[in-house]
């Protein structure tokens, strides 16, 4: 399992793995699709995300979007990595 966070409610929200292997390709538009997953999935939420910067990528990478939402009864969302 990846990184954990804790969110003010009973549940958790983590990605499933720290590191992510991927090729990038023009028919994917170059874009990475990470799954985050959360433990209670009953109502819709939404939640932060940010992308860990280092000193190797800088400026490489970027969020699509600063938060992912999940629907009502789903686990798994994504966040797009540009």
């Amino acid at each position: 399992m990846g990184t954990v966070y804790e969110e003010e409610k009973d549940y958790f929200v983590f990605v499933v793995s720290k590191v992510v292997g991927y090729e990038l390709t023009a028919k994917d538009d170059y874009t990475i699709d990470v799954k985050v997953v959360r433990t209670e999935n009953t109502d819709s939420a939404s939640v932060n995300v940010e992308l860990e910067i280092t000193e190797d990528i800088d400026g490489l990478f970027a969020l699509e979007t600063e938060q992912v939402s999940f629907e009502a009864g789903s686990s798994e969302a994504y966040a797009r990595i540009i």
